[in-house]
Parts: structure tokens; C-alpha cells; sequence
């Protein structure tokens, strides 16, 4: 006898849409108390649409991939391809990640994600960071020498 699996239409920023099964979706906790939610309230007619705002598609698809792993293989598998994965990501999608997997109450990746941005803070100089993380510079030479002066080991 085969069961037949609910899938849910996820609705993401950008007007992208994704189909996620609800076996999938039961291993995040938050889309699990939404889907738990929905079937409770009569007053909702669509019970399979499911509409998630400011979740960058790409972000989504990244805890989907983990979730899927995660769900289907051995601890020791899933933990070697935990680090990899996250350890392959930009500074900005690890940055939207650790936002998103906090939300989403996924405090395992939440962790590997951390871990790794600190170690991108720590083994980098202002100069890398800047460049890596996009952000400009607006301070002068003269604001510069001060903090360097105000920063001195003394």
C-alpha cells in the first residue's frame, strides 16, 4: 500500500514558487508549526500554499538541499556534508543563511554557519573583510589615524 505524500506550494520573494513535501517541511520547525497551524484553522481554504515573505529563493532551495540530506542519511554523512556545503558559500548567501535558519529554528546549519562567518572575521584583515562583505570604506585618512591612534597597545 503506498501513502500518498502532500506536497506544498511555497510561495518566495521575487514571485518564485517551489513545491516542498510536507515530510520534508515537518524537519524545519517553524514550517512544521505553520503547517500544523494551517490544517487546525477552518477559516483557511488553500491548506496547501504556503506563502513565506523576505526568503530569498536561492537561501530557501540551500536549507531545502540540507534539510533532504539530512533526513535521508547517516550522522556522519550528514555532518561532513553540513560543513562542506556551508563551508562552499559566499559571504553574503552565509550571511542570509544564518538569518534564515535562526527563523526557520534549524539551530544545527544556524551553528556550522556561525562558526564559519567567525572564522571569516578572524582570519581576515579590515581590508579582506570590507572586500568580501561589499562594504565601502566612508571613513577619512584623518578618521583612520585616529582609530589606529585610539587602538594602540599601550
Amino acid at each position: 500500500m503506498t501513502t500518498l505524500t502532500l506536497n506544498y506550494k511555497i510561495l518566495l520573494d521575487n514571485n518564485c514558487a517551489t513545491s516542498v513535501s510536507e515530510e520534508i517541511l515537518s524537519n524545519i520547525p517553524y514550517m512544521n508549526t505553520i503547517t500544523e497551524n494551517i490544517k487546525k484553522d477552518n477559516t483557511i481554504l488553500d491548506k496547501t500554499t504556503l506563502y513565506l515573505v523576505d526568503v530569498n529563493p536561492s537561501t530557501f532551495t540551500q536549507i531545502i538541499t540540507l534539510v533532504k540530506y539530512n533526513a535521508f542519511n547517516s550522522n556522519n554523512e550528514c555532518q561532513i556534508f553540513n560543513e562542506t556545503f556551508i563551508k562552499n558559500m559566499d559571504e553574503c548567501a552565509l550571511t542570509d543563511f544564518i538569518l534564515i535558519t535562526h527563523r526557520f529554528g534549524l539551530e544545527k546549519f544556524k551553528q556550522i554557519a556561525s562558526l564559519r562567518f567567525i572564522n571569516v572575521l578572524r582570519n581576515n584583515s579590515i581590508e579582506d573583510i570590507r572586500k568580501e562583505f561589499k562594504i565601502k570604506n566612508n571613513l577619512s585618512p584623518e578618521d583612520t589615524q585616529n582609530i589606529a591612534f585610539d587602538n594602540e597597545w599601550r
